[in-house]
């Protein structure tokens, strides 16, 4: 219809097809008006057809010809579309890769390199009219054109008497596999954890040595190179330990004791209640309750010389399952300084359920590091076996029930006290290690045996005897004991000893001990206080090759033994330096004489005419009143350490001036046998 001024509108929908489009206008009269016709239009609302025919790898080098897993990336697409007659845009995922022209027949061809890497590729078109088709992606192609690489890791376990199992890491695509060889000869596929780590048991071998090695391949056939270790000893040609070249030194059967041989193993740390003996040995217990606290026993560790050197460890051993880790076997630094020459027996710090264990040997590295070389071997841990270190200059050898399973040699090995090294302090520990892991609300260890052993004929040796058990005759009272010390063919006439108390503080210090013709010996030494005492003897001051020990255990008197009646006795004065006789007095503490800081205070109160309040290098008498029954539990290690920060000294290396030591020794000794009779003056 045309409005009042002469405009018209009309509006339809066209269908899919072309139009040519005119108007035709008739008046009243009927005369007729045509206008011209306009441009074609090409409605056009269906998308074209697009598909794609075929994808064709350049080579699939993969698991099979089919896997479209390949090293190389050349890969070509062809296809169809229909009611186009443009291009085809190709796509990896949503990156357009390029464009194929479509041809007069409809069929279009795109090829292009792929890059390393996972692509899922499929191809789009829109046609004149705007509409778009998108093909389903095509099957995912894998592409590494990198090779995998493999190594070992310096670690070997044996799992049977001629089975060993190897470790090592592997880089490389997903399904990337390692195969181990000796030699030549394939001995099968090792299995890839997790964490790109792989593990392998052999079979069972002809003892002997053994080069391994191990070639890694993906997934699209690319390899590594050989992976290899150093010649691996698997089993022993010679079986068993030759014993017939050993001579025992000593030895502490467990199943026949009923306490620690002190005299073997001085140091002894752990609650009374962690320790137990039976007929199977002695039994190590660290609980949970106790926050797993270390627990064990050791040889002297305070002297690069002292404990062993070179020979024959042997321990029978065995650790119950499911209780955890943290047990072990060892030979510690005799200078206890690690990191340091520490070889471990045995060693149970991974595996609850007591299958396998450790022999390690630690040594330094560079800077001071801490380096080790262990092997992990399969063993039932929870039932009796013996296990073996030999010790000797330039290799270690380890065994298990008499049978060879790991050796070092090299640079690794440490020397020994005697060669310019350090011995080694045998003994057993339950450790702290795992505390968040262990299953139990115990871990425990027994010990049925262990030795020591040297090459060669016994070596020359000192022997301590003394009388074990020994009681006060009354409150307070001195004990005096009589070591007998018998040398054997140690060509010397003089030997040193040397007292220390149950915390291996010296209670009485180094003291030479003169042999006789007969190479016989004694050393008399004064007891104040009750408890155990272990007496040391060596050949050499802090420098011992031969060492002997033996224990004595101090009783209190028996009860209802009445008190000796007072008695005076003369001051105890020691002249540090000249001048006039001047005497200062102190009180002791009522309790007992304890720490450092007992005899601080027991001194603190001392004057002399020269005003000082403290004794000094000027003070030249002292006169202490002693309190009644004021025992001495403390050394004169620690009265001298006090001493030795009276001016005049250096208190930042306390060393003590020989007066000063002299001042302490009077001290010390002069008051202990006042302390037997009630109160002094």
């Amino acid at each position: 219809t045309v409005g009042i001024n002469g405009d018209w509108t009309f509006t339809t929908t066209l269908v899919d097809g072309s139009y040519a489009l005119y108007a035709v206008a008739t008046d009243q009269a009927g005369n007729n008006t045509t206008t011209t016709t306009q441009p074609t239009i090409v409605v056009d609302k269906s998308p074209p057809a697009l598909a794609i025919a075929s994808q064709v790898l350049a080579a699939d080098t993969g698991v099979s010809a089919t896997d479209l897993v390949t090293s190389n990336g050349a890969v070509t697409l062809t296809g169809t579309a229909t009611g186009l007659s443009g291009t085809v845009q190709i796509f990896d995922g949503a990156s357009v890769l390029g464009t194929a022209a479509v041809n007069s027949n409809g069929t279009w061809t795109f090829a292009t390199t792929l890059s390393d890497g996972s692509h899922a590729l499929h191809a789009a078109a829109t046609d004149l009219a705007g509409n778009t088709t998108t093909t389903a992606a095509q099957s995912t192609i894998v592409v590494d054109t990198g090779g995998p690489s493999v190594a070992f890791r310096y670690e070997n376990q044996v799992v049977g008497s001629n089975s060993v199992q190897l470790y090592g890491t592997v880089s490389g695509p997903a399904g990337t596999t390692v195969e181990v060889f000796s030699g030549s000869i394939d001995l099968g596929a090792a299995t890839i954890n997790a964490d790109n780590s792989w593990v392998f048991d052999t079979p069972q071998l002809v003892p002997g040595n053994y080069s391994f090695s191990a070639v890694a391949t993906t997934t699209t056939g690319k390899t590594s190179s050989f992976g290899g270790i150093p010649s691996l000893t698997v089993g022993s040609a010679s079986g068993t330990i030759d014993l017939s070249r050993f001579s025992k030194v000593w030895e502490q059967d467990f199943t026949h004791s009923t306490q620690i041989d002190r005299g073997i193993f001085p140091i002894v740390y752990g609650n009374p209640n962690d320790f137990s003996f039976g007929v199977n040995g002695i039994t190590l217990t660290s609980n949970r309750s106790e926050g797993f606290a270390n627990v064990g026993f050791l040889q002297p560790n305070w002297g690069s010389n002292l404990s062993q050197g070179y020979g024959l460890y042997s321990v029978t051993a065995s650790h119950p399952a499911n209780q955890g880790a943290g047990i072990a076997i060892l030979l510690w630094p005799s200078n206890n300084v690690w990191p340091g020459p520490e070889m471990d027996i045995l060693e149970d710090w991974s595996d609850p359920t007591s299958q396998t264990g450790y022999m390690t040997v630690h040594f330094k590295g560079p800077g001071g590091t801490d380096m080790a070389n262990t092997i992990k071997f399969q063993v039932d841990l929870t039932v009796p076996n013996t296990y073996a270190l030999d010790w000797e200059q330039g290799s270690l050898t380890y065994f298990i029930n008499g049978r060879e399973i790991f050796q070092v040699t090299g640079s690794e090995v440490p020397l020994d006290g005697a060669h310019g090294g350090v011995n080694a302090a045998f003994g057993a520990q339950i450790t702290d290690i795992g505390n968040t892991y262990q299953p139990s609300d115990q871990v425990s260890l027994t010990v049925a045996d262990m030795s020591y052993s040297v090459v060669g004929p016994p070596p020359a040796a000192i022997r301590v005897s003394a009388p074990g058990t020994v009681q006060a005759t009354a409150p307070g009272a001195a004990v005096h004991v009589k070591e007998t010390i018998t040398g054997v063919s140690l060509n010397t006439t003089t030997v040193y000893a040397i007292v220390l108390n149950a915390n291996n503080i010296a209670y009485v210090d180094w003291q030479p001990v003169t042999l006789n013709s007969s190479g016989i010996g004694t050393f008399d030494a004064s007891f104040y206080n009750t408890g155990d005492y272990l007496v040391v003897t060596t050949d050499k001051v802090n420098q011992s090759i031969k060492t002997a020990s033996a224990t004595v255990t101090v009783l209190p008197a028996p009860l209802g033994l009445p008190a000796t009646a007072a008695i005076h006795v003369a001051p105890v004065t020691a002249n540090l330096t000249a001048g006039p006789a001047s005497n200062g007095s102190a009180n002791a503490p009522s309790g007992p004489l304890d720490h450092q800081q007992d005899w601080l205070d027991l001194l603190s109160g001392a004057h002399d005419s020269f005003g000082h309040s403290t004794p000094s290098s000027t003070m030249d008498g002292l006169s202490i009143n002693v309190h009644a029954q004021t025992p001495i539990n403390s050394s004169v290690h620690d009265l001298q350490h006090v001493i030795a920060n009276f001016p005049g000294a250096n208190p930042a290396s306390e060393s003590l001036a020989p007066t000063k030591k002299s001042f302490a020794d009077t001290i010390f000794h002069g008051l202990a046998p006042a302390f037997s009779n009630g109160s002094h003056h």
